[in-house]
Formats: C-alpha cells, structure tokens, sequence
C-alpha cells in the first residue's frame, strides 16, 4: 500500500492534467474569503494557494502544525476551484473531522470508509454491466476479481430489470467519478491501505488529491506515517506560520 502512494507522489508533476484554476481566479477567491471573514491571508497562506489551486498536478499535499491557517486556505482554495465550475469534496477517517472540514471550509466531507464502500459498490456494478447485467455480489474485491469469480459472474442470475438503471447510475458517479478535487483531512491519520485505495480510485477518475495535515503529529496506528514519508521524500507544501485571529475559524 505505501508503494502505491509513494509512486504517486513520485509521479506528481506539472503538465499531468488535473484541475488548476487561472491567476485571476485565484485572487478573485482570496477577495471573496478575505471580505467574508475580515482578514487578509498570510502571505505564506496566499504563496502555498496560488501554487496548489495554479498547478495541474495530480497529488499534492500540504502539511502545517495546529493554528497555521490550513482551514482558511483550504475555504480560499474551494471558493478558487468552485469559481470555474470545479467540484469539490473531501473526507477524513472521523466523521467528527469531515464534519469540521464542511462546516470550516464549505468542503462537502464524508468518512473515508463512506467514500471506500461506493468505489467498492462502483467497482462491482461496472462489473456487472461487462458481464451483461448479471449479479456481482458474491464477488469478494470488484477492484481484483479471480478467475474463479468472473466465471462464477458470467452464469450469475441477471439482475432485476427495475434496478438497470439504479446500477449504471451507480458505476458512473460511485467513489470519486463525480469529483474533481478531493481533499483527505487529517490525513496522518488514515491508514496506508486506505490512502492507496483512494489514490487508486482518484487515478481511474482523474481526480486531483490534496492531503491536508500535521507531518509531525502521531499518526494512527495502522497509518504508518506515509505523510512524513511523503515530506521526507518528495516534500509538500507547508504552512509553518502560526496565525492568531480573534475569528475561531482560523484552521
């Protein structure tokens, strides 16, 4: 698993395709969250949002202790995507955090295993489709089935016709499909398989990662700090400023 995000991150350049957003547009969003919430970023804030919302790279990640203003940045960065028709989303290993990153930012968050099951329910209804409506359900990873399971789908019952379309409808917008920047919160916190799997699932759709989080904070038993790997190796955007403000929002 840690190869997988390693790899990606290797691979992370300029010219890869993904979403950016034009200078003007950049500034527009700045304005936009600067009048709204009464202060101006930082100019460490500003430098870190024009490279991450100006570059077509596929994964980025940007690192910064408590009180230096990620929140804030990610809100400019969303208004900046938003403005040219970009959608956005993002989730995090505890709901309370994906709760926090929607109500902080405007980033419409869920958990990580949410995203996870509807790549998995993705998967295996595209599965279905291939194998002309027939039932998928006994197949254990949609994402690597064995021989064994494909011939087993090929003489699988054909599903219902009343849920055809429910099933097409599911393999187009499942996991990431209908999203073209997602945000991992926290994401010292979740685990390496399911950052590979994301990164997996971001790469089928196109879908520009931003990793958001504290290099230095203990990361989760099973995360196996790939996020200080990733700094370590290939570096990040960092926010190192502390940022006091009388405004609790402040990230």
């Amino acid at each position: 698993a840690e190869s997988v995000i390693l790899s990606a991150a290797a691979g992370s350049r300029e010219g890869q395709g993904a979403v950016m957003v034009t200078s003007q547009s950049a500034a527009m969003a700045r304005t936009i969250v600067e009048t709204g919430q009464g202060y101006e970023l930082s100019g460490e804030q500003v430098a870190v949002m024009d490279r991450l919302v100006g570059s077509d790279r596929m994964l980025d990640a940007v690192v910064g202790g408590p009180g230096t203003g990620k929140t804030t940045l990610m809100r400019a960065c969303r208004t900046a995507w938003e403005a040219e028709g970009f959608s956005v989303g993002g989730a995090a290993t505890q709901a309370t955090t994906g709760h926090n990153l929607c109500a902080e930012s405007g980033i419409s968050s869920a958990t990580i295993a949410s995203i996870l099951a509807s790549t998995d329910a993705a998967a295996r209804a595209r599965l279905s489709i291939a194998a002309g409506m027939r039932d998928a359900e006994g197949i254990a990873d949609p994402h690597n089935p064995t021989p064994q399971e494909l011939e087993a789908l090929a003489v699988a019952p054909v599903v219902a016709e009343h849920r055809h379309a429910f099933i097409v409808e599911q393999a187009q917008t499942g996991g990431l499909a209908n999203l073209d920047v997602f945000i991992v919160d926290e994401a010292s916190m979740t685990d390496d398989r399911s950052m590979a799997r994301l990164i997996t699932e971001a790469q089928r759709t196109g879908t520009k990662v931003v990793l958001i989080g504290d290099d230095k904070q203990l990361a989760s038993v099973s995360a196996g700090g790939v996020l200080r790997d990733i700094v370590a190796e290939h570096g990040a955007l960092t926010l190192s400023d502390v940022v006091r403000f009388t405004d609790p929002v402040v990230g």
